[in-house]
């Protein structure tokens, strides 16, 4: 599971594979309330950090913490059993799932629960990629960006084939950007948690790309056929999304 963490106490976003998915309830009378958190690493301090889906009692976005998922996968995750859920009966827990290095460790987990971070630095917890990066290359920074705008030649020539866009159940949005590239050969571009698309028909209707522009920040990826992210117009066929990864086909 990967997601964008909006952490607005410190105003900031960035992006985590989810190692554990922890759920609480609480009766209050004939009302049910329930919190969801999620585990996952910060780089901006290096440290584990317990992340509430939403701060209870506020709309998302006001305060606290939040986070809206990039892919959906739980390969590789365990159901916390019954034994190690009674050793965290403090904190109200009525399901744990995630990586068994950390749903397998009541002790660290109470630990982390009890002070909202942890350093990485001597958990025992390994850290993970995507679960899917073995295949994709992930594109994390503007400097991964820059290297396949070189590498593909800034889409120079390229073709648009196919886009495909997909919803899951999980409020993913993804769109598979199929293109024929005169650098690369056959390419595909995913887009995951897409916020925007504009598709627009190429100037003169060529099919043919002039050149292709991508932006990487923390919080958004830009791609940009034939014209800048500085210069997007309404006629510029663009996406927007909260991750990307690129691939060539063999």
């Amino acid at each position: 599971m990967y997601v964008q963490v909006h952490d607005t106490n410190a105003k900031g976003q960035f992006r985590s594979v989810v190692y554990a998915i922890l759920e609480k309830k609480e009766r209050t009378g004939p009302i049910v309330q329930v919190e969801v958190w999620a585990v996952v690493l910060d780089p901006r301090e290096d440290c584990f950090a317990v992340i509430p889906w939403r701060t209870p009692g506020l709309p998302l976005g006001e305060k606290g913490s939040n986070y809206t998922v990039i892919q959906p996968d739980r390969s590789g995750w365990e159901v916390c059993s019954e034994e190690q859920l009674s050793a965290l009966s403090e904190f109200k827990l009525v399901s744990a799932a995630g990586y068994a290095d950390v749903v397998g460790d009541p002790v660290w987990l109470s630990r982390l629960l009890q002070n909202g971070k942890l350093p990485r630095e001597g958990s025992g917890v390994r850290v993970r990629a995507p679960e899917d990066s073995g295949s994709w290359n992930y594109v994390l920074s503007q400097e991964d960006a820059e290297a396949l705008l070189s590498r593909s030649n800034h889409f120079h020539d390229s073709q648009i084939r196919q886009i495909l866009y997909r919803e899951t159940d999980e409020r993913s949005f993804l769109a598979v950007v199929q293109l024929d590239t005169r650098a690369l050969g056959e390419m595909e571009l995913c887009f995951e948690g897409v916020i925007g698309m504009n598709l627009r028909t190429q100037i003169h209707w060529q099919r043919e790309m002039m050149s292709a522009d991508l932006t990487v920040t923390d919080s958004l990826v830009t791609w940009v056929v034939d014209s800048t992210v500085a210069e997007m117009l309404p006629q510029s066929t663009w996406i927007q999304a909260l991750s990307l990864k690129w691939r060539e086909k063999e």
